[in-house]
């Protein structure tokens, strides 16, 4: 008989009673076909063998113990809990050649920290591997299945646990991240980029306070990734949680920014800023492509669909390669047959709601947003609901102190991400209170049109009556709200757009200020 029949003896048998050492040794000193039948069999006599050491004595497991053994993961048995085994033969791992995604990953996947018993499961269970993924185990009764790869012997029960012998291959899915990192770098370094870390009060102690009494913390900071926050964790894995994602290749996206760019008439030589790319394209794709469970292609057959967030999208389903399909761990994923990114991305109306620009701070008391700079004499600004009348029912209101006031008051904004070219800026405000503004964009004062002849200030007041737009419409008041635009010229460069309104004097109504409802800034081509 071989050495290593004989090496469980010396190496994996605990003291135990004669009789049951020399029942052990009669077995192993017996004929093969005695061997393998008491070997695949539940007997009192093996509940004090390691598992590894049961293994070692079967040659067909040779491959399976020096994968655990080389890469140091034979280290989870000395844990002193429950595993069980999933062993592939050495015919099954050298069938699989480069089949399998990362050799830990896929070994760990064949472990189970736990006991495990099939003739206990009827049908279909998940259970989760040592290495965090789900597998499934399949049992009809007359055959048994972990994944696809059929469970063909059932070892006996161990010290540390039980094995199932598997006469096919099984590896685990990767994950919807995984898969991203293999098939779209682009895209994944955009999600990692949102990686933030916030102070995790949690696991910070307070050691103090400041002088102006606030806690002072032991600091603990917690690391999330915003893209999985806001849209679904996909590194993780899970035993019913699923998305569905419709991604692109990098083909796809280099050709799509070389239609951008042509359409925007930038220079050959000049690629579309990445800062664009990460802050606008990639989360407009997301919201575009990320949706909650596992949908096949008669889900999309609607052609508008709700996205993970809950906002209703328009999807083309005939614009989806279906057999791309990619099922991923913790959900699926499909590309798109024709790429195209449409011209309201890029050209769109980028709108600033006026109730935007504040923050409300309790007790009916609103600021300014750090972001909106404002000069001159203090306003408190306020918004206010203006249900059937405003855009988005609610407005910004600066009302200065005094009637007919010549305080100095100016507010700027910016609109982010913007190429350069001819823009279109429109305001729509209430027409009382009135004042004299100045527009500036970028630090330059832009000339206005209300129907009568340039200038370079308009009275809002004078908003009362129709105003002539550059795109040959008339604006007409209605129910106090009026509209004015202008041609924006001086944007040069890709970047931030500073919009300001300056106040000059008081206008043709003794209470001065300004009611916005919102400004929008779009790209504009005269017909």
């Amino acid at each position: 008989m071989k050495d290593p029949y004989m090496r469980i003896i010396r190496e994996s048998i605990r003291p135990v009673r004669t009789g049951i050492l020399l029942m052990i040794v009669l077995t192993i000193i017996g004929c093969r076909k005695e061997m393998d039948e008491y070997f695949y069999s539940d007997t009192e006599e093996y509940v004090d063998i390691a598992l590894l050491n049961l293994l070692s004595t079967n040659d067909d497991y040779s491959s399976f113990l020096s994968i655990l053994d080389n890469y140091n993961i034979d280290t989870i048995f000395d844990k002193e809990r429950s595993i069980t085994l999933f062993v592939p033969t050495n015919e099954v791992i050298e069938s699989m050649g480069e089949l399998h995604l990362d050799t830990i990953d896929w070994i760990k996947y064949l472990i189970t920290e736990s006991y495990i018993n099939i003739a206990h499961i009827h049908g279909t269970k998940k259970i989760q591997t040592s290495g965090e993924k789900f597998s499934v185990i399949r049992n009809s009764g007359g055959s048994a299945f972990f994944d696809d790869a059929e469970i063909t012997l059932t070892g006996p029960l161990c010290l540390d646990g039980k094995f199932y012998e598997l006469s096919g291959i099984a590896q685990p899915l990767p994950n919807l991240y995984e898969f991203i990192a293999l098939t779209n770098p682009f895209y994944k370094s955009y999600i990692d980029s949102q990686d933030s870390s916030y102070l995790d009060l949690g696991l910070s102690s307070p050691k103090g306070y400041d002088p102006e009494g606030n806690t002072i913390y032991d600091t603990a900071l917690t690391t999330v990734n915003l893209f999985e926050e806001e849209y679904f964790p996909i590194s993780q894995e899970f035993r019913t949680k699923k998305a569905t994602m419709l991604l692109f290749s990098q083909e796809q996206l280099d050709n799509a920014l070389a239609q951008i760019a042509e359409d925007l008439g930038l220079p050959a030589t000049e690629d579309i800023p990445y800062q664009w790319i990460n802050d606008v394209l990639l989360p407009y794709l997301s919201d575009q492509g990320v949706f909650w469970n596992d949908l096949s292609p008669i889900d999309f057959a609607p052609g508008r669909i709700r996205n993970i967030k809950g906002d209703s999208v328009n999807v083309d389903p005939a614009n989806i390669d279906y057999n791309s399909s990619f099922e991923c761990s913790n959900g699926r994923s499909y590309n798109y047959l024709d790429f195209v990114i449409a011209d309201s991305v890029y050209k769109g109306r980028n709108v600033i709601q006026g109730e935007h620009l504040v923050i409300y701070k309790g007790s009916n008391l609103y600021a300014w947003k750090d972001e909106v700079i404002v000069t001159g004499n203090p306003v408190n600004p306020v918004a206010t609901f203006t249900p059937g009348f405003a855009d988005n029912d609610s407005t910004l209101v600066v009302r200065f102190d005094e009637p007919n006031s010549n305080q100095e008051f100016s507010m700027s904004f910016k609109i982010s991400n913007i190429f350069p070219g001819t823009y279109r800026l429109l305001f729509r405000l209430k027409t009382t209170p009135s004042g004299v503004f100045q527009i500036m964009v970028n630090g330059v004062v832009q000339n206005i049109n209300l129907g009568y002849g340039n200038s370079d200030r308009v009275d809002i007041y004078d908003l009362n009556e129709p105003v002539r737009s550059i795109t040959k419409e008339v604006f007409r008041e209605k129910n106090g709200f009026n509209s004015f635009d202008l041609l924006v010229e001086n944007i040069t460069e890709y970047g931030d757009v500073t919009i300001t309104l300056l106040y000059v004097e008081p206008g043709k109504w003794s209470d001065n200020g300004f009611i916005l409802d919102y400004v929008s800034l779009e790209n504009f081509k005269e017909e």
